[in-house]
């Protein structure tokens, strides 16, 4: 593992960046063929599904990401367990979509089959999901930049090509199928190759598998609780406003998450490093910048919503430009509590973060339920503000928690 300094973290996070920015530039240029070629009900398709697939996937996938990277990280991970975990959760992934696949055969309407086919295609991240946190935690930013990149460019090929064909969703659909198959493939081979033999005579890769599991539950219960406040409002806009209001929102999430995503990178560079070394320190230091580059980053997407929103929609959308705008305080918390979440989990405090997450999405669903209704779709914009404003409170707090009962160096 090489040596941390600051130029390889700049090093990494350039790589990571360049790997989340150069995905997500691809990702915008199906959406903006999209929203020229489709009406809006159809591409509230693929956000149902998403929103779906998303709770019923993350009620699976035991919390292993981030037990595989922090294992990796530290070297306990070996290639039979890695096998073990990625043969039985393809299986299981396989099996609910080959479930939802026949669902829809035999309940025959369109939108319920394109539904079902898109909600069958959202397991493939899952599947190389365990790949990657094995990159992740040997701090293979570079391979992890080209297969995102990679992966997105085959999408968005195939998906525009069909587009401009008049194959619609199924275009979309066959893109993101040829490109998850691909990145399963080579992330797979990519981490097999970082880990080791397991010792002989050592522990079965089944009780090692379980081991863990064991530990992941706590981060899988976070993760499902997240990811369930998170699509509350997609339901609550998609029941209450239509599918029109869905897609609004959807596409305004998709603004935010790209400027969270910048957040994100920063913490998630340094996380091996901090899992690997117990005693690591996230500074203060480090936090200030990142809460600066949250301001810097909120007031561009205030002042770009508009242009960007008119680039990917390929027309001027008030009510669009309107959400996005309402949401951009929360890059700011976002930039306080994400970094201290990532911390207390590479500290092995995960179940302080589970406590956040459960108070979070109360709040999250509460605040939603009440401001769609009165306020249409700002509402649920003012809802991501209140549920990250209490996060950021209560992670500040854990955090606080476990520095005053840590052992003080003599």
């Amino acid at each position: 593992m090489s040596r941390p300094t600051p130029a390889r973290y700049l090093q990494d996070l350039g790589l990571t960046l360049f790997g989340r920015y150069g995905a997500k530039a691809f990702e915008a240029l199906i959406y903006m063929a999209a929203m020229r070629t489709l009406a809006a009900e159809t591409i509230g398709v693929v956000f149902v599904a998403s929103a779906s697939s998303a709770v019923a996937y993350r009620a699976i996938d035991l919390g292993l990401f981030p037990v595989m990277a922090r294992s990796s990280a530290r070297g306990e991970l070996d290639r039979a367990t890695f096998g073990f975990l990625l043969a039985k959760r393809t299986v299981l992934l396989v099996a609910i979509a080959l479930a939802f696949l026949t669902y829809s055969l035999v309940v025959g309407s369109g939108d319920a089959w394109m539904v079902s086919a898109f909600f069958a295609t959202n397991a493939l991240p899952l599947a190389h999901e365990l790949p990657r946190a094995v990159l992740l935690g040997h701090e293979r930013f570079g391979a992890l930049a080209r297969l995102n990149v990679g992966m997105k460019a085959v999408e968005a090929a195939v998906a525009c090509s069909g587009f401009l064909l008049g194959y619609g969703l199924v275009a979309w659909l066959a893109g993101r199928v040829l490109a998850h198959a691909l990145y399963f493939l080579l992330a797979s081979k990519l981490a097999r190759a970082e880990l080791v033999d397991a010792a002989e005579g050592g522990e079965k890769p089944l009780r090692r598998g379980l081991g863990l599991a064991r530990r992941g539950i706590v981060f899988w219960m976070t993760r499902l609780l997240d990811t369930a406040s998170a699509r509350a409002g997609t339901f609550l806009v998609a029941s209450t406003l239509g599918l029109s209001a869905t897609t609004q929102l959807g596409l305004a999430g998709k603004f935010q998450a790209g400027a969270i995503a910048i957040l994100g990178t920063m913490t998630q560079v340094a996380y091996p490093k901090l899992a690997r070394d117990r005693s690591r320190a996230l500074s203060l230091a480090h936090i200030g910048r990142l809460v600066v580059l949250g301001v810097a980053v909120g007031i561009a997407l205030y002042v770009a919503a508009p242009y960007a929103v008119r680039i990917v929609a390929g027309r001027w959308d008030p009510a669009i430009a309107q959400v996005v705008r309402t949401v951009t305080p929360v890059l700011s918390l976002v930039a306080i509590s994400r970094p201290l979440e990532v911390w207390l989990e590479a500290k092995d405090q995960e179940k302080r973060v589970l406590a956040v997450a459960a108070m979070s999405a109360a709040i999250s669903i509460s605040a939603t339920f009440v401001l769609v209704r009165s306020m249409g779709i700002v509402g649920a914009g003012v809802a991501r503000i209140v549920q990250a404003a209490a996060e950021t409170v209560m992670t500040s707090a854990m955090v606080l928690v476990v520095v005053r009962r840590s052992p003080k160096p003599t």
